[in-house]
């Protein structure tokens, strides 16, 4: 049976080396007292791009359907970088 910790730090390693701005890993894992409750939202990835780098370091793995579905949802809903809005409107006045 695959070690789903080791899957879901690969995973959001290489989600958050692509954020805007970067962020190292392992690093705010080991440190979170270092993080504001809400640091996540300071890194941004496309919502398309999160689903590509998950599907293609899960799929080098065998998972079950459940360890799948855990994932998914630690990885993709729980601590995912924040997904960029399009048309942001600024007040410059």
């Amino acid at each position: 049976m695959v070690e789903t910790e080791h899957v879901h730090d690969e995973v959001m390693r290489q989600m958050y080396s692509e954020a805007d701005p970067p962020l190292d890993w392992d690093e705010a894992k080991a440190n979170p007292e270092e993080k504001d409750e809400d640091w996540y939202l300071e890194h941004e990835l496309s919502q398309e791009r999160q689903r590509e780098i998950f599907d293609e370091i899960t799929g080098q793995y065998e998972l079950t359907e459940s360890q799948q579905s855990v994932l998914a949802m630690s990885c993709l809903l729980e601590y995912a970088p924040t997904t960029p809005t399009d048309g942001d409107v600024t007040d410059d006045t």
